[in-house]
């Protein structure tokens, strides 16, 4: 009787976990209160063709961004808070960090379904110019507030490998849309909360540790905890003002017909087609782009007014058209 009320308690807290999204206090949305007006993608012409002739973004599977130490930097702050609190002379304590090792070791396969789109509120960076455009590509200028709204509100499809719509449910992905976290005490207070909910139900449960229920129960802390991973990058790296649209598939039927690969640096890269449905007949083009800036070692006067002629063909209208500010010197 002790061992079935046990083994409920489990599975009402995997339920509990499942549902809401909020079951921990400590989340990222309390720290991403930023509301900017514009967001950036810093990205090449021929990936600005793409985006302005098909209205389609593409987002880049996670374990293939250019910091690849981004999982890491959780494992290490993870490290930390367990060296703080875990004492080593106890054998349960020491059971707990051999425990959490060795989950850590398997967090990154979890990003392995996860698709990210990075922009950032810095218009003008000379560090983003550099990594993302050689300094000769361009930024796209979108409209916050329309864009999420267009997320919040599904005006959006995926496209299969033939380009084909394809529409998804709710319980297929995840989804979020939101500011990078560099401030290194919210990035603590966020994992801290997990990993004493985790040390609290190996304790708790000690008994059932190798139940099925529990194992799912530890699986889905764990899952979330790579899904955070997600938003926390070193403070180091903070200029970039990042901001990030993630999608993470559940559904891997769905997942193996919407994923795509491109080259790039002798590598295959996995990706997502992401496209958006018309919301207003009044306007030819869906994506609220705003403004377009072209890079700073870009110089050829034609191309400001290629860019011109270029979104007339295309039907778009009143978009800022302007320059980097940052001087080259080659």
């Amino acid at each position: 009787m002790k061992e079935s009320k046990s083994l409920d308690s489990i599975k009402e807290y995997t339920n509990k976990f499942k549902k809401d999204r909020k079951f921990f206090t400590e989340n990222l949305s309390i720290y991403q209160d930023k509301k900017p007006e514009i967001l950036y993608y810093y990205t090449s012409i021929s990936v600005l063709d793409n985006i302005l002739k098909n209205e389609t973004l593409w987002l880049s599977n996670s374990k293939y961004m250019n910091d690849s130490t981004e999982i890491n930097y959780t494992k290490e702050l993870i490290h930390n808070i367990c060296d703080e609190f875990l004492d080593l002379h106890s054998n349960f304590d020491k059971f707990f960090k051999k425990t959490i090792d060795n989950l850590l070791n398997n967090m990154d396969k979890d990003l392995g379904d996860t698709y990210i789109l990075s922009l950032t509120t810095n218009r003008d960076s000379l560090a983003l110019w550099s990594n993302y455009s050689d300094y000769d590509g361009y930024n796209v200028g979108f409209n916050s507030e329309k864009l999420r709204g267009m997320f919040d509100k599904r005006y959006y499809y995926f496209k299969d490998k033939h380009e084909r719509p394809i529409q998804i449910n709710d319980e297929d992905f995840l989804f979020d849309f939101g500011e990078v976290i560099y401030k290194k005490d919210c990035q603590q207070k966020i994992l801290k909360e997990r990993i004493l909910f985790l040390y609290n139900i190996y304790k708790d449960y000690y008994d059932f540790i190798d139940s099925r229920e529990f194992k799912v129960l530890v699986a889905c802390v764990m899952y979330d905890i790579s899904y955070i991973s997600i938003f926390l990058k070193n403070p180091s790296f903070k200029e970039e003002e990042e901001c990030r649209i993630v999608f993470r598939f559940i559904n891997n039927e769905l997942k193996n017909r919407v994923v795509n690969h491109r080259i790039s640096n002798r590598v295959f890269i996995p990706y997502i087609k992401l496209s958006f449905k018309k919301i207003d007949h009044k306007n030819y083009r869906n994506i609220p782009i705003k403004s377009i800036t072209i890079g700073p070692k870009n110089n050829l006067d034609i191309a400001e007014i290629g860019l011109m002629s270029f979104l007339e063909s295309e039907k778009y209208r009143n978009l800022n058209i302007g320059k980097s500010n940052i001087p080259l010197r080659y």
